[in-house]
């Protein structure tokens, strides 16, 4: 019941930060940038803990007004093996940051941070021999961003960095990425 709760708090956290955001008058009528950003890549936290294979799915929905950036993440951060069960983490986060255009802009560069809530179970005891108890988890913490693009109009590839401090299991990583949406 904490976790349903904790999930839908966030959900209205970031509805509520998405509605004041959208009352801030616009310099230009045409000023509206979005994109969403998909990722796969790996988190050296989890890399080998028991032998498994760690993949990260990233799904970030960002805008920005003039140099301001909010991001809206979803990461699944999953460890994949076959001998034993896996460990899986979910990271939601509501992130704001400063973002930058360089060589005439190609290029996009930005960091933010803001409040995460994480989910999902690790190993416990070991009960038997390749298997462990699950342990659920959620844990409130401080998520962090950074981000270098190479960008179209409408389209941008490049790295994402991401990392997620709180009290039940710090997490980070790098995901390659593909940004679609109206960029610059």
């Amino acid at each position: 019941m904490k976790r349903k709760s904790a999930i839908i708090g966030f959900c209205l956290l970031a509805v509520f930060v998405s509605s004041t955001h959208a009352e801030i008058p616009l310099n230009k009528p045409n000023d509206k940038h979005s994109w969403l950003t998909l990722g796969l890549g790996t988190s050296p936290e989890i890399f080998g803990l028991y032998g498994g294979l760690p993949v990260d799915i990233g799904i970030i929905f960002s805008f920005y007004r003039q140099n301001n950036i909010f991001s809206y993440r979803f990461i699944n951060l999953y460890e994949f093996d076959m001998e034993y069960n896996s460990e899986n983490i979910m990271d939601f986060s509501i992130l704001y940051g400063r973002k930058k255009f360089f060589t005439d802009q190609a290029a996009l560069v930005s960091a933010g941070f803001g409040p995460g809530f994480i989910t999902g179970h690790r190993h416990g005891k070991p009960l038997g021999c390749c298997l462990f108890e699950d342990i659920l988890f959620n844990a409130l913490g401080l998520s962090l961003e950074a981000q270098a693009f190479l960008t179209a109009r409408r389209f941008g590839l490049g790295t994402y960095l991401f990392a997620n401090f709180n009290t039940e299991w710090n997490v980070y990583g790098f995901l390659l990425c593909l940004q679609f949406g109206k960029i610059r």
